[in-house]
């Protein structure tokens, strides 16, 4: 092979492998993020159920407003949490006790948040979107 080509070849192998270096062991951007709340006659006996104006959950105005919302219509509700706003939230989110499915021996219990608001207990998980 003629030394030109070779060296041609050489620098972009270089190049391409330069360009996706970048990428490894980077994390994927993500996408928005969804509060699913539910509400539910009750916690499970061993959850921490916070009130709704606990400052861990009037800390983010998305897990406000699905507490709120679901309360109020006595049901469900999901909020959309905007991709700019994700990695926020996923902080609030972890300052939150959490319900695991571990904690029990039933299946009837959701895992994720629980909080009281006026009296109606609401089950709350956020999810992120691909």
């Amino acid at each position: 092979m003629n030394r030109r080509l070779s060296s041609l070849l050489a620098l972009t192998f270089l190049l391409v492998t330069a360009g996706c270096a970048g990428s490894v062991g980077s994390s994927p951007a993500g996408g928005e993020g969804e509060f699913h709340a539910v509400v539910v006659e009750e916690a499970p006996p061993n959850a921490t159920v916070l009130a709704s104006d606990d400052p861990r959950v009037e800390a983010n105005e998305y897990l406000r407003r699905a507490v709120r919302r679901a309360a109020a219509n006595g049901s469900d509700s999901v909020v959309t949490v905007p991709e700019a706003d994700v990695e926020r939230t996923k902080d609030d989110v972890a300052a939150l006790p959490t319900y695991t499915l571990n904690q029990s021996s039933s299946a009837e219990h959701r895992w994720g948040h629980y909080v009281r608001h006026d009296g109606t207990v609401v089950n709350v998980q956020f999810v992120v979107l691909d």
